[in-house]
């Protein structure tokens, strides 16, 4: 089950949408604190293509942490997987035309394998929903602009 759900109709059409979301470079759009995104495979944008993000967590602490494409369907479902230190986060992105323009499913879900994680396990999950837990909003604003 995901720790974290969102979904929003963008009034924009899928061939706008599913590009976007599928180009981890894009990143820096979403989610407000990632301020770097570097590739770090000449594949791109297939699975297996793996990249840098950079996070601002706070004026003067920057974490960096590895992100990979787990699952490309072209136009209905990308998966990401990101780790950074013990913290292991798959996102999920769905995608459905209908009338009103695209429907966007997200769904994030904190792994945790380690005893001290597993501990942690409500704290992170509380952190990575604050830091992407609106993530579809900034979606919607980036692609308006």
């Amino acid at each position: 089950m995901a720790d974290l759900h969102e979904e929003t109709i963008i009034d924009k059409p899928l061939s706008d949408i599913y590009p976007f979301l599928a180009n981890p470079e894009n990143r820096t759009e979403i989610f407000t604190n990632v301020v770097k995104v570097e590739k770090l495979t000449n594949s791109g944008g297939e699975a297996g293509s793996r990249y840098k993000e950079v996070r601002q967590l706070s004026p003067t602490r920057k974490v960096a942490s590895e992100l990979e494409i787990l699952e490309v369907v072209p136009n209905k479902k990308i998966s990401f997987f990101t780790e950074s230190n013990a913290l292991k986060v798959e996102y999920i992105y769905t995608f459905e035309e209908v009338e009103e323009g695209t429907k966007v499913v997200f769904e994030g879900t904190v792994q945790t394998n380690s005893l001290r994680t597993k501990i942690m396990r409500p704290f992170l999950v509380n952190m990575v929903r604050k830091e992407d837990g609106d993530n579809l909003l900034s979606v919607k604003k980036a692609l308006d602009s």
